[in-house]
C-alpha cells in the first residue's frame, strides 16, 4: 500500500488547478467510489477552507460508486454539502443529471470530477473545464491521457484549448465495446 501511495502522477495538472483555485468560489467535486468518501474528506476541508464545496454523489447504488447514505456515513456531510448528481449510471451522464445538479455544475468556478468512469462518461462533454483525477485502468484510456495503464492523472480537459486531453471519441468507443 505505501508504494501505491507513493507513486508520482504521470500526468499533473495541479498548476492549472492551482491558478483555478486563486480566488474563492464554487468548487463542485463529483465522487468516486463509496469507500474513497473517507479519504475525499482532508481534500473537501482543505478546499472548504477558502470556497463553498459542494461533493456530489451517485442517486443510487451502481457497481462501488458513492452514494448519499455511503457520503453520511463516512461523515462527509459534517464537512461539506452533499448533493446528489441525479444520475443512477457508472459514470456521470449529463443528460440523466438532476437539475439541481446541473445548476451547481454550471455555477462552479472548479470541477473536480474523480474516477475513469466519469472521466470516460463526462470529459470532453462540458463548454467549461473539467479536472479529471482517476488511475487509467485500460490501454483505451491510458492512450487518451498519454499514460500506461495503472498511471494516475490530475488533468484539465478544456474545450478552449485545441490540445487537450480530448477523450470522448476514445471513451464512447470504450463504453460501446461493453
Amino acid at each position: 500500500m505505501t508504494d501505491e501511495l507513493e507513486r508520482p502522477f504521470a500526468r499533473c495538472d495541479l498548476d492549472l488547478l492551482e491558478e483555478d483555485l486563486i480566488s474563492p468560489g464554487l468548487v463542485v467535486v463529483v465522487a468516486d467510489n463509496a469507500g474513497e468518501a473517507v479519504f475525499d474528506k482532508p481534500l473537501i476541508r482543505y478546499l472548504g477552507q477558502n470556497h463553498d464545496v459542494v461533493f456530489a454523489v451517485r442517486s443510487e447504488p451502481i457497481i462501488n460508486d458513492a452514494t448519499l447514505p455511503d457520503a453520511q456515513k463516512a461523515g462527509m456531510s459534517g464537512v461539506t454539502r452533499v448533493v446528489s448528481t441525479g444520475c443512477a449510471a457508472p459514470g456521470l451522464l449529463l443528460n440523466s443529471a438532476s437539475p439541481e445538479f446541473l445548476d451547481l455544475l454550471g455555477r462552479a468556478d472548479v470541477v473536480l470530477s474523480k474516477g475513469q468512469g466519469n472521466f470516460e462518461a463526462l470529459a470532453g462533454t462540458t463548454q467549461r473545464r473539467v479536472y479529471f483525477l482517476l488511475k487509467a485502468k485500460c490501454i483505451r484510456i491510458a492512450s487518451a491521457l498519454g499514460v500506461a495503464v495503472g498511471d494516475y492523472s490530475l488533468v484539465a480537459v478544456d474545450p478552449s484549448i485545441r490540445d487537450s486531453c480530448s477523450p470522448t471519441a476514445t471513451a464512447r468507443s470504450h463504453a460501446l465495446a461493453w
